[in-house]
């Protein structure tokens, strides 16, 4: 929990969730915005519960595909993601071959 102070002095105290919880609300299908420079400033716990969980056919709208083992890479590599929104797929060989497969659709 945190403390989000008001103008009069008083405190809210707003409840905040955990990985797990907030990689639950990320149905089968979604569309997901994932923040981040090549796995740097992603969320990585979220993304470790996604894998963990296997949600999949998800379309990923990011700045890039991160690395194999990192960032939105894993999901690419555990084959989570059926379409990807990128300006950046070179550093995640495996984003190119499911695209080149027909596996997976890069915009």
């Amino acid at each position: 929990m945190y403390k989000d102070f008001t103008n009069d002095g008083g405190v809210w105290v707003k409840p905040i969730i955990n990985f797990e919880q907030a990689a639950r609300m990320i149905e089968p299908g979604s569309r997901v915005m994932i923040g981040g420079f090549l796995a740097v400033g992603s969320p990585h716990g979220i993304i470790g519960k996604l894998v963990e969980l296997g949600t999949g056919n998800l379309t990923v709208i990011a700045n890039d595909t991160g690395f194999p083992d990192k960032g939105i890479g894993r999901l690419v590599v555990n084959r989570q993601v059926s379409k990807v929104i990128a300006s950046h797929i070179g550093t995640n060989p495996p984003t190119g071959q499911q695209m080149n497969a027909g596996e997976m659709e890069v915009q």
